[in-house]
Formats: C-alpha cells, structure tokens, sequence
C-alpha cells in the first residue's frame, strides 16, 4: 500500500513540474516543495523541526526523479527506479511521521495528483 502511494506521489510531481513547463515556467525541487508546504505543515499539524525535515526530504527525492528524468532511459527502468526513490522516502518519512500524519500525507499528495492531472480545475474552468 505504502508503495502504490508513492508511487502516486512519484507521478503527482512529475504532473506538477509538466503543469509548469507548460505554463512557461520552470520550478526547481525547492520552489516546487515550498509550494507544497503550504498545505501539508497545517494538515499535519507539523512543528517547524518536522516541517524542516519532511520538506528536506522531499526536496532530496524530488530532485533525486528530476535527474532521472532527464536521463535517457528506458520508461520501465525509470519507472522501477522512481519505485525505489519511493522506498527510500517512505522510509525516511515514516521515521519523522506518525501513522496518522502519513495517513493525511497520503490523501494530500492524492489530491496534489488529482490537481496535477486536471489543470482545468485547478484554475476554476471546469466544464463549460
């Protein structure tokens, strides 16, 4: 379970970073986890020493599937290499995190995909 999560997590920022190329901006790991941040320190109710480490964390693996990306690989060898970054985060969340903490984590990061996967509600254009 922990795996399929963060594996959806791997996808929700790979969608974030299109989102913004797209939009003709490109966000480094930093600016896009900052961004993140804002809702995930208030729903996790973190502390600034937790809210230091998890964002830490996250900029460390983000950056991590960034220059995976940009490699030339095959798509399944980025795909089971994205699986194990994402192994190597849940590990390092889960030691910072308590289960219900990485419970509201989990649904956050489902919601950053959904966002991610249809831009045209996150700028309110829903159907017309």
């Amino acid at each position: 379970m922990k795996k399929l999560t963060f594996l959806m997590i791997v996808f929700g920022f790979f969608s974030l970073s299109n989102i913004t190329a797209q939009q003709g901006q490109t966000m480094n790991p930093e600016e896009m986890i900052n961004m993140q941040m804002e809702k995930i320190k208030p729903a996790l109710d973190l502390d600034n020493l937790e809210a230091i480490l998890v964002k830490n964390i996250l900029i460390k693996y983000t950056k991590e599937r960034m220059e995976l990306r940009n490699q030339n690989l095959d798509r399944d060898v980025i795909i089971e290499k994205n699986k194990e970054i994402s192994v190597k985060q849940d590990a390092e969340l889960s030691d910072i995190l308590s289960e219900e903490q990485l419970e509201k984590y989990k649904k956050l990061q489902e919601e950053f995909k959904n966002r991610s996967a249809n831009p045209a509600k996150k700028s309110g254009m829903g159907r017309m």
